[in-house]
């Protein structure tokens, strides 16, 4: 699956403003390393290696929306039933992606 550039950089700016919320007194360093991930992805040339961090960069960025909808749920009182639309990402298999 390729992605475009603009989609690329839509998914980081997303990931960075929900990562806003994420409940964590490390959250600076997190959102620092998700920076330095997303720098270090742009000269990487291998298809097997650009597909492994382009699904770790979509798990993040759907963990950070879970964060981010529970933060609201909370603030609210109403239930999320789904925060984002993405399926299970990292089945367990030979393809799962430990962080």
């Amino acid at each position: 699956m390729s992605l475009s550039r603009y989609e690329i950089l839509k998914m980081f700016r997303n990931t960075m403003k929900h990562g806003i919320h994420y409940p964590s007194k490390n959250r600076v360093e997190i959102l620092s390393s998700v920076h330095e991930f997303y720098y270090q992805s742009k000269s990487v040339t291998d298809p097997q290696e650009l597909s492994e961090r382009l699904r770790m960069a979509k798990m993040i960025l759907a963990n950070f929306q879970m964060y981010h909808a529970k933060m609201i749920e909370m603030r609210t009182g109403t239930k999320i039933e789904k925060p984002y639309d993405q399926s299970d990402i990292n089945t367990p298999g030979k393809d799962f992606v430990y962080f």
